[in-house]
């Protein structure tokens, strides 16, 4: 399996990073954390997280989301894009599977 490389979101430089978000490929180098640019958020800090199953709706807007080229995409280990279902989204390359996601992305909120 090859993994793409991951650089920081803030300087661009690769190196030790830290994940941004969970589920999403956005990494911040540890020097730039040090310097207060940002800092990784953890699984227990994310409150607005919602569980599958989705409805009609919610999967349209996920699937919308996740299918843009504007946006940050839910991905697995590996940073291949998950297809959404109703009952939670898949890596179709690999043995992955997340049954939760951001309720921004739900919603539509995000197109505006």
């Amino acid at each position: 399996m090859i993994s793409r490389p991951k650089f920081c979101l803030h300087c661009r430089m690769f190196g030790d990073w830290q994940q941004l978000l969970p589920g999403m490929p956005l990494y911040i180098c540890n020097e730039c954390v040090a310097e207060g640019k940002g800092k990784a958020v953890s699984w227990e800090e994310i409150d607005n997280k919602v569980s599958a199953p989705w409805t009609d709706f919610q999967v349209a807007s996920l699937r919308e989301y996740q299918e843009s080229d504007s946006y940050v995409p839910f991905t697995c280990h590996n940073n291949h894009r998950l297809l959404v279902r109703e009952s939670g989204m898949r890596c179709r390359k690999c043995v992955f599977y997340q049954i939760w996601t951001y309720d921004w992305t739900l919603d539509w909120s995000w197109f505006e």
